[in-house]
């Protein structure tokens, strides 16, 4: 896919990223964006930049890649991105098909709806998508609060910044409900460390099974992050936070440990290990073990 930077400029000379994607808040800390300008210019591509407002993307039908800090995740529908104040941030767009984005900054909620960020939302400050896809239900409680959100924007009535401020609030707290009911500042660190302990208990009783012969698949990542209903950009985001490697190095690193633990232990043909762990063809175990150890089946095999 072409992964060109459109540079568009409007009628006042500002590039289309500075007007659309990375535009600063207003006066009254408050903007909503129009991603549906950029439908004639994918896929598109921003610049890397640094907002100094919350962000909300609610993605209904999209495609695209969401880079923030250290962290990418892939924009799918039915996803939520989230963005914070002086975090690193750049956006490619595929498709847009429907999606709702809208900055705010932390004075504006607290003036027009009396609320602290700080201690009802502590999730804008840490995560930056959902754990899980939205479900049909969810999605129209979520769409329809957009809506009348888009209406104030419109109406520009005497108490809009008001109006703003209590829906933003009330999409906030319907999000809050779904995906972070519990979330406090001392749960945050206890969260990553249950991700990775559930999430290692799982890759041994699955290998175990293997090892079993009751087993002939190798599980992938999204497969282990839906064993904890989370969803898989999530998930592999606290598994590479909270242990330095990949999900995908964690399960690579066992599938060749356990493989090699069979050969030499077992009487199975390395033919039908292969078939246990996954493998179509006899080939691609060796090469797999090649690449993970440095030496061939037959190696491991002759040195029982």
């Amino acid at each position: 896919m072409d992964d060109r930077i459109d540079h568009i400029f409007d009628e006042e000379g500002k590039s289309f990223l500075e007007s659309v994607l990375s535009a600063e808040i207003i006066k009254e800390d408050v903007t909503k964006q129009d991603l549906y300008q950029l439908r004639g210019h994918l896929p598109y591509k921003t610049l890397s930049y640094c907002s100094n407002t919350y962000t909300i993307i609610l993605v209904i039908d999209g495609q695209g890649l969401y880079k923030r800090d250290n962290t990418a995740v892939e924009i799918e529908p039915f996803s939520i991105l989230l963005n914070k104040p002086n975090s690193q941030c750049q956006i490619t767009w595929y498709r847009i098909g429907q999606a709702y984005c809208y900055k705010f900054s932390e004075q504006f909620l607290l003036r027009y709806a009396g609320v602290s960020l700080y201690k009802m939302f502590p999730f804008l400050l840490f995560e930056c998508t959902a754990p899980s896809i939205l479900n049909r239900e969810i999605y129209n409680k979520l769409v329809n609060i957009c809506v009348k959100i888009d209406d104030e924007f419109r109406l520009k009535s005497m108490y809009r910044k008001y109006m703003l401020a209590n829906l933003l609030v009330r999409l906030l707290l319907n999000m809050k409900q779904t995906f972070w009911p519990f979330y406090q500042y001392t749960n945050i660190e206890n969260r990553g460390r249950d991700i990775l302990k559930n999430f290692t208990k799982h890759l041994e009783e699955q290998y175990e099974q293997i090892e079993k012969g009751k087993q002939c698949k190798q599980l992938r990542v999204k497969d282990y992050a839906g064993k904890q209903s989370l969803h898989e950009n999530y998930f592999s985001q606290h598994i590479k936070l909270k242990s330095g490697k990949t999900a995908k190095q964690w399960i690579d690193e066992k599938a060749c440990v356990v493989a090699i633990h069979m050969i030499q232990s077992s009487t199975r043909s390395v033919k039908e290990i292969a078939y246990l762990l996954g493998f179509s063809y006899t080939s691609q175990l060796t090469a797999f073990i090649k690449k993970m150890s440095g030496n061939n089946p037959t190696f491991y095999r002759e040195s029982r």
